[in-house]
């Protein structure tokens, strides 16, 4: 007895459902015909020279085409890619070589800068020892 009312309620419950899908179904179909009867009729005869009626929606797709065309032509392609991927490393290879000819140079420069300081301080100490020994030759001659 439990097993039939619940049997019951479930196929109570689907009706239900296939219910709530057919008024669904009749309300897109009434959108549909509503904007089929917006959309422009035209009258074709065919061979036999009966009428056929025909229904058809305008929509305008130039916005569409015209981003599409606009995207073709700002889009890059492979070769172009491929073309600033080259020039890309092109600059960036140049860069290298010009950091590295300047760190040359600026080693260059910083032992050159090295050597003057050692040659500074000799002619430092070799002035020394001028003024000692002059000193001393004065000396000597009083």
């Amino acid at each position: 007895m439990v097993k039939i009312e619940t049997e019951i309620k479930n196929i109570k419950a689907d009706i239900e459902e296939l219910k709530r899908t057919l008024n669904q179904m009749n309300f897109n179909l009434v959108r549909i015909m509503g904007t089929i009867e917006k959309g422009i009729a035209s009258v074709s005869t065919t061979e036999d020279g009966g009428k056929v009626v025909t229904s058809g929606v305008s929509v305008d797709l130039g916005p569409i085409e015209d981003k599409i065309e606009k995207l073709g032509k700002e889009m890059v392609t492979k070769e172009e890619m491929n073309k600033l991927e080259t020039q890309v490393s092109e600059i960036v290879s140049e860069k290298i070589k010009k950091a590295e000819e300047t760190q040359e140079r600026a080693h260059n420069l910083l032992e050159k800068g090295m050597e003057l300081v050692e040659l500074q301080s000799t002619l430092a100490e070799i002035k020394t020892l001028l003024e000692e020994r002059i000193l001393g030759d004065l000396e000597e001659e009083e």
